[in-house]
């Protein structure tokens, strides 16, 4: 008797066929699978800063959420009893407390702290490399101007989230950064004011350490999760720029195959992230047992901003003294005022800069129409040589217009 020798199909083999080849998101998800492993990415040394950015952002949201359950977001002064004798006794607040004990009594929580920081001292430079990358070789031009814009984004996300955690430890070095930054806002006029009671909740301290916990762990932490996501998606949707060569078209990437890619670029992860382990292992960042708790009296004669920041607090210092004048009873004191705008419109340029870029040179990319500043002077410049040419040979000529700039179509 014949034996039928056939395997039957599982249960799970049964509902994957009939989700890939019944429904429309299964078949999205099998054209998707089938286009990733045909794709091609190109491969450059520069690719690296892009992979150190992520391993960088994981470290911090690891490292992130492992210590939310250590701290204590209080700004309610307490008295610190802790292994650490020259402070003990010493009035802190409960953020300050919690740290100290997170560095001190914890196993392992000296390293996280550490680690958390050090990642958050990287993320900026490879962000900034990626930055000069995209604009030294033109990767920044369409159709990859949003790609620059996210990026751009991610950035001053990333200071926002290294500023907010900054403060955070409520050590003294912490606390004369926040009394800058609190002159600098009652330095805006009309509404500094206003601005420095939102930022501080009241009189400084006020409720900074609990206001710049939710920025910290709520809105920077969603805000990065968003940019890096659309990205990718961005990332999927258009061919990935790279250098000419031989064959290499908009159309037709020449590299190796994505998962080849993506093989490296996990080594390189693993990489970056084990070298931050061996830094925040050996070397000491943010001790604040050193600086002691902060004090709204006081102020620490070296304190400074991290690397990061440090082009804001140059401004502020290049500026000199008492630069300020009345208008309509009020001061407005230009110390601060004038670096403020200087580095606001710089960011602004940098952000736009490939649209001020496309409208002043007219480029365009695959568009065929030209537009802006130099497309019209290139324009004018030829109808001036047309126009001389046509009165030595008596020519005729036949004025027509297009959008933005006059032309003159020549004829004999």
């Amino acid at each position: 008797m014949p034996v039928n020798r056939r395997r039957r199909a599982s249960l799970v083999d049964t509902a994957s066929r009939a989700l890939t080849e019944r429904t429309t998101l299964g078949r999205r998800l099998v054209a998707m699978r089938a286009e990733l492993r045909s794709r091609r990415v190109p491969l450059h040394w520069t690719h690296v800063f892009g992979v150190v950015t992520m391993a960088s952002l994981a470290v911090l949201f690891v490292t992130g959420v492992i210590l939310m359950f250590a701290y204590d977001p209080s700004s309610e002064l307490a008295r610190y009893e802790g292994p650490y004798v020259p402070l003990h006794g010493a009035e802190a607040s409960g953020a300050f407390i919690s740290v100290m004990r997170l560095s001190f009594e914890v196993p392992g929580g000296l390293l996280l702290r550490q680690l958390h920081h050090w990642a958050g001292l990287l993320a900026p430079v490879s962000i900034m490399l990626q930055l000069l990358v995209s604009f030294f070789t033109g990767a920044f031009r369409r159709p990859r101007r949003a790609n620059w814009v996210l990026l751009f984004l991610l950035f001053v996300v990333t200071l926002a989230g290294g500023w907010s955690g900054y403060a955070l430890p409520d050590d003294m070095l912490s606390g004369s950064g926040l009394r800058i930054v609190e002159g600098i806002v009652l330095g805006i006029p009309v509404i500094g004011t206003w601005l420095a009671s939102l930022l501080f909740g009241g009189a400084f301290p006020g409720a900074i350490i609990e206001n710049l916990y939710g920025i910290h762990v709520l809105i920077v932490p969603a805000a990065l999760l968003l940019i890096v996501v659309v990205r990718a998606w961005r990332a999927y949707r258009i061919q990935p720029p790279q250098f000419a060569g031989s064959g290499r078209r908009e159309d037709n990437i020449v590299g190796v195959p994505l998962a080849t890619a993506a093989t490296r670029a996990g080594g390189v992860f693993a990489v970056v992230t084990a070298a931050l382990f061996v830094v925040a292992s050996a070397v000491t960042v943010g001790p604040i047992w050193v600086y002691g708790p902060s004090d709204p009296g006081n102020a620490g004669a070296g304190s400074q901003p991290d690397w990061y920041t440090g082009f804001l607090d140059g401004a502020l210092r290049l500026v000199p003294p008492g630069w300020e004048f009345e208008w309509m009873g009020r001061t407005v004191t230009l110390a601060v005022l004038v670096p403020l705008a200087v580095v606001g419109v710089f960011l602004l340029v940098v952000a736009a800069y490939p649209f001020l870029e496309e409208w002043i040179t007219g480029d365009r990319g695959s568009t065929t129409s030209s537009t802006g500043p130099a497309t019209w002077l290139r324009a004018r410049a030829s109808a001036s040589r047309a126009s001389s040419s046509t009165r030595r040979s008596g020519a005729q000529r036949v004025p027509t217009s297009s959008r933005w700039r006059s032309t003159w179509v020549w004829r004999r």
